[in-house]
């Protein structure tokens, strides 16, 4: 059984290699199932709006320009298995 720290490294070192090119990975939210099987953990990253709408990445003060996306993970507590990334509106 995974303790909801190690749940949150296991869910932001999967987003990670799925989004290399995205920055700034943080643990936004947790929530453990009502059956005590899964951590639901939503993990927020910046992108680069170039890559996103494919805008240039300056604005008129040289700063890169980042629009911030997030994804539900469903992590297996026994394993430590990622079942799933969803995409999480706010």
């Amino acid at each position: 059984m995974i303790d909801v720290k190690v749940a949150a490294k296991i869910a932001i070192e999967y987003a990670k290699s799925f989004y290399p090119d995205y920055t700034d990975f943080q643990v936004e939210e947790i929530e453990k199932s009502e059956d005590n099987r899964y951590w639901y953990i939503t993990i927020g990253m910046d992108a680069n709006t170039s890559f996103i709408d494919n805008l240039p990445a300056s604005s008129l003060f040289g700063t890169i320009a980042h629009k911030r996306i997030y994804k539900n993970m469903k992590i297996d507590i026994k394993t430590g298995e990622t079942i799933s990334m969803k995409i999480r509106k706010v």
